[in-house]
């Protein structure tokens, strides 16, 4: 079947079909699994990339650990979602949310004006960080002062 000197072949072939099955068994772990912002500072850094001009003052996580609110040494308030396997960094902007009464006191419900979801529900851990991120908010919705 083989020359004497094809033998090399054997493990090239095996090799190269670890590696597929391999790369196929991790892309589907990928794809089912849902991602979670592990702590603090992988929201920083998720957010830092996207906007690299926006220092981070503070960050709280929701429950879940599906989102984090980003609060900006300026004032702005951004916010951290894991979508699946994806991170999304966004600013919000005034114009962009409506903040609505939570079914509980720790939880923020926010309504994302032009997309088609319903609103969507922000548990906190404590009635304190869910006022804390309510606060960040109403701060970010005001005019800007004149001097």
């Amino acid at each position: 079947m083989f020359r004497e000197g094809m033998w090399w072949l054997v493990p090239a072939v095996v090799v190269l079909l670890a590696a597929f099955a391999f790369r196929k068994s991790s892309r589907r772990q990928r794809t089912d699994s849902t991602m979670v912002i592990e702590d603090t500072g992988s929201a920083i850094v998720t957010f830092a990339q996207a906007y690299p001009d926006v220092p981070v003052r503070d960050v709280r996580l929701t429950v879940a650990r599906d989102a984090a609110f980003v609060r900006g040494a300026d004032g702005a308030v951004g916010l951290v979602r894991t979508i699946g396997s994806h991170s999304i960094a966004r600013l919000l902007q005034p114009d962009d949310i409506i903040v609505e009464q939570g079914t509980d006191n720790n939880i923020l419900q926010l309504r994302f004006v032009g997309e088609s979801k319903a609103n969507e529900p922000f548990v906190f851990s404590s009635i304190q960080e869910a006022a804390e991120v309510s606060l960040w908010l109403c701060a970010n919705m005001l005019p800007p002062k004149e001097p």
